[in-house]
């Protein structure tokens, strides 16, 4: 935009000031705010499936003991629009309004493979499938197989694709067209979900984003 140094830092300060967008200190990066995620959610189905998630959330972070969340696709990218945190002292602490590319960790596999085939070959044309960590996907051929192995189970899984360390198993939330809206994210220190704990998490997601999605297509209340 071919705007300096300090224009921007005066609009994205602006911006921070109406919650449009959030200072992160610890990343020193800034991330979508609450009220920009709120305004452009409005209208398109957003809320209600946010609002109908939270006890279901809650659900799975009592069965679990894990951080369980609520991701969208968004564009090119996914993004976590509800948390409910574990109350380890050590566990997964994704934020609302985190963004991550939608080809990267569970929550991302879960929402890309029930994709139709064309619309996934035409996203990877525009897609890079950049390395997030080492244990990323980062091949189309690689993340085909992967995709293919989460429709055959139901979910996805993940250890150390996006954050060092962490494992987590993802389920999508289906409307009653069969369309992905969403997904339901379980994650938590690799070292307490080994391959058998996210098996074992991975079903209760199923069973939650069948229960969600019934009641998104009964139209129920939270």
């Amino acid at each position: 935009m071919d705007l300096s140094k300090a224009t921007t830092h005066r609009f994205v300060q602006a911006l921070v000031t109406i919650d449009y967008l959030r200072y992160d200190s610890r990343s020193a990066t800034y991330h979508i705010g609450p009220a920009l995620l709120s305004f452009a959610n409005a209208g398109a189905g957003l809320e209600e499936l946010r609002a109908l998630a939270r006890p279901v959330l809650k659900d799975l972070r009592t069965a679990t003991l894990e951080t369980a969340s609520l991701v969208v696709p968004s564009g090119l990218s996914r993004l976590t629009v509800e948390v409910e945190l574990s109350e380890h002292e050590l566990r997964a602490v994704p934020e609302p309004g985190g963004i991550k590319p939608i080809h990267a960790g569970a929550a991302g596999k879960a929402l890309l493979a029930w994709y139709p085939e064309e619309t996934l070959h035409g996203l990877f044309r525009d897609l890079e499938l950049r390395a997030v960590t080492p244990r990323t996907i980062t091949t189309a051929p690689e993340l085909l197989r992967e995709l293919a192995r989460t429709r055959s189970r139901g979910y996805a899984i993940s250890a150390g694709e996006t954050e060092p360390g962490q494992a987590a198993s993802a389920a999508p939330i289906f409307d009653a067209g069969g369309t992905v809206l969403g997904c339901l994210n379980i994650s938590g220190p690799a070292s307490r979900l080994p391959a058998a704990m996210l098996r074992a998490n991975g079903e209760l997601a199923v069973a939650a984003a069948k229960k969600l999605g019934s009641r998104l297509s009964n139209g129920q209340k939270a």
